[in-house]
């Protein structure tokens, strides 16, 4: 199952439209090396690599506007965008 986080980040970058995305952390399977962040083209796509890779963070994020949100906060924010998700 899939967490939820209530958090808003903010990144640098403008998208104009939602993007979303994964962040992997290499030292959660013992392995060095930079976090990364992987994009997909639907919530379900997201999900199905969170579960065949542990070096996931558990949480499905959509970035918009120069900030990373989870599905729930994006959803209470940005419900116009939110319906434009492909899940």
């Amino acid at each position: 199952m899939v967490k939820m986080k209530d958090d808003i980040q903010t990144f640098e970058g403008n998208l104009d439209h939602p993007e979303i995305r994964v962040w992997c952390y290499p030292h959660r399977i013992g392995q060095d090396g930079d976090d990364w962040d992987e994009t997909f083209d639907s919530v379900s796509g997201a999900i199905k690599f969170i579960s065949q890779h542990p070096e996931s963070e558990d949480i499905v994020l959509i970035a918009f506007d120069g900030q990373e949100y989870s599905l729930r906060r994006f959803k209470e924010e940005h419900p116009q965008e939110f319906d434009k998700l492909s899940f």
